[in-house]
């Protein structure tokens, strides 16, 4: 249970693969959602198009994510078949750590396309694996979330909901139907999350939706700590009177009607000499 308690962490290299915002940065930088306001920093090269395979930040979006997937994987070859430990146990950590694994390999594959398909903790069978197609990937990806959807139940197994359900999984599965282009199981997954009636999706207050205990969430990691909850918050938030990191663009802030409340709950605004910036406000 320490090692299960160790994959949810928020721990840069140590716990959950991508705790350490670079995967929302580089994204929301690539996609014209985000701007940076420092032309100088290496994630600069994200939105102006001009990575290479040598740019600093793309081994942490590398090297993170498949080092949460060795120790994912060692937990799964440890339960596996594992007489000191009850069917019940293993079923459940089985399909727990599948759900993590299935998100890795869904992130990876969007940001790198084909990339190796690594199941196990053999380090020096691992080290010469070539990538794997995209299909395959999605294909390994169905076979995990398959699998938990079977072993899981719609009960969370802890306190709070830092360990995976069964509808985190079934939310997972529906974002790959949807990349997919599979609209009918994307539409059956969600409609049963939906139906459950466990989650509350129309009477949340917006300011509310990320904050732990959110009626909304399906699964949510611990906070850091009381300082610095998540990096995302950490890197978007500006100290009063500093320039944001990070803006929203234009183009992202054209996207919203009149009176869209996300536009007034989830975007900040700050001033600085005279002038007016906004930042995500997601993340308190």
């Amino acid at each position: 249970m320490s090692a299960v308690a160790g994959v949810y962490s928020y721990s840069q290299g140590k716990g959950f693969g991508f705790s350490d915002a670079n995967f929302t940065i580089a994204t929301g930088l690539s996609s014209d959602e985000l701007a940076i306001s420092n032309n100088s920093s290496y994630f600069a090269q994200f939105y102006s198009y001009t990575l290479t395979p040598l740019s600093a930040v793309i081994p942490g979006l590398w090297e993170y994510p498949y080092g949460a997937i060795y120790r994912v994987n060692d937990i799964l070859e440890g339960v596996k078949d594992n007489t000191n430990l009850s069917k019940t146990f293993v079923r459940q950590i089985t399909g727990e750590m599948k759900v993590v694994r299935a998100l890795y390999y869904f992130n990876l594959v969007n940001l790198f396309g084909g990339v190796p398909s690594v199941t196990s903790t053999d380090y020096k069978y691992n080290a010469k694996l070539d990538r794997s197609t995209i299909e395959s990937i999605y294909a390994q990806i169905r076979s995990d979330l398959d699998d938990a959807m079977d072993s899981l139940s719609v009960n969370y197994p802890s306190e709070g909901k830092i360990r995976p359900n069964l509808y985190a999984a079934k939310a997972l599965f529906a974002k790959v139907n949807l990349y997919q282009g599979k609209w009918q199981q994307a539409f059956d997954e969600v409609n049963d999350i939906i139906s459950s009636n466990q989650y509350n999706f129309m009477n949340v207050a917006l300011e509310e939706v990320f904050l732990e205990g959110s009626k909304e969430a399906i699964w949510q990691l611990p906070v850091r700590n009381s300082y610095k909850q998540t990096d995302e918050a950490q890197n978007f938030i500006p100290y009063s009177g500093s320039l944001p990191n990070y803006l929203v663009t234009p183009f992202l802030l054209d996207q919203f009607e009149t009176g869209d409340l996300r536009l007034q709950k989830w975007i900040g605004k700050t001033m600085v000499d005279n002038k007016e910036y906004r930042y995500p406000y997601k993340y308190k």
